[in-house]
């Protein structure tokens, strides 16, 4: 009879980390044809406050980078990873040193 794992595999672990830090820190990712991308939306949204975005910029990262994904990637805010748990892992550790760290 075949083993019943009792504990979440590490790859369980890491959708679960991923899924927490989305949460806390407003993350959005996307994959990309090479890699994963992650940004912090209130990070993101705090920067192009003068630019009056509207509220499905604010609040969809998809809209907010159909319009200012070069603002953003220049000013440093993407980051990157092969999974999309380096690209978070990343992001938090960078927000870890700037007022959004939580």
């Amino acid at each position: 009879m075949a083993e019943i794992r009792k504990t979440p595999s590490v790859a369980e672990q890491r959708r679960r980390q991923v899924q927490a830090w989305k949460e806390q820190y407003r993350i959005f990712t996307h994959k990309g044809p090479d890699d994963w991308m992650a940004l912090s939306m209130d990070e993101c949204c705090d920067a192009l406050k003068g630019y009056d975005l509207t509220e499905a910029e604010k609040t969809d990262g998809v809209a907010l980078m159909a319009g200012y994904c070069r603002l953003i990637d220049e000013a440093g805010m993407i980051r990157f990873g092969e999974t999309e748990y380096e690209a978070c892992e990343s992001l938090v550790a960078r927000l870890a040193y700037t007022k959004y760290g939580k």
